[in-house]
């Protein structure tokens, strides 16, 4: 009886991790998604298809009235690299709000600033039913996710 509780135990455990790494594989083979959304600065749409291609991105998912959102914003600016290219999403029903927002903040021109008035940049980056702000995604030169971060 006990080993086939044993072997019961071992099974699961070995379909587990699979199922975990599988996951995580499908996860990191993800490209940037299909998006439109509203260009803070000009207020024209802006897509997903407008990134430069052939430079890392990171995109980072920020509320106004999230504190330490201000400081991640921030240390954009500190730590700007021309190589990369910086994408600053908020969910904010006003665009007015976004702007005050950033508008106090010191960034770079390049930084790319969307608001995402709908509410579906969850799921448009597959990221299960809600996310912590911030959320900062970062794509390699190929487009491709290689990490998620819930820092600060």
């Amino acid at each position: 009886m006990i080993k086939y509780i044993n072997t019961f135990i071992i099974t699961v455990v070995f379909f587990l991790l699979s199922f975990i790494c599988y996951n995580a594989f499908l996860r990191y083979t993800e490209k940037i998604p299909v998006f439109t959304y509203t260009e803070i600065k000009s207020n024209i749409p802006f897509s997903s298809h407008q990134i430069p291609k052939n430079k890392e991105t990171i995109i980072d998912y920020v509320s106004t009235a999230c504190g330490s959102c201000e400081s991640t914003v921030q240390s954009i600016s500190k730590n700007f690299d021309y190589h990369k290219t910086y994408i600053i999403i908020t969910s904010e029903k006003s665009i007015k709000e976004s702007r005050s927002f950033f508008h106090k903040l010191p960034l770079d021109q390049r930084v790319i600033l969307l608001n995402d008035k709908n509410n579906d940049f969850i799921k448009d980056f597959k990221l299960g039913v809600s996310v912590t702000y911030p959320t900062i995604l970062t794509f390699n030169k190929d487009s491709r996710l290689v990490m998620v971060s819930n820092r600060f």
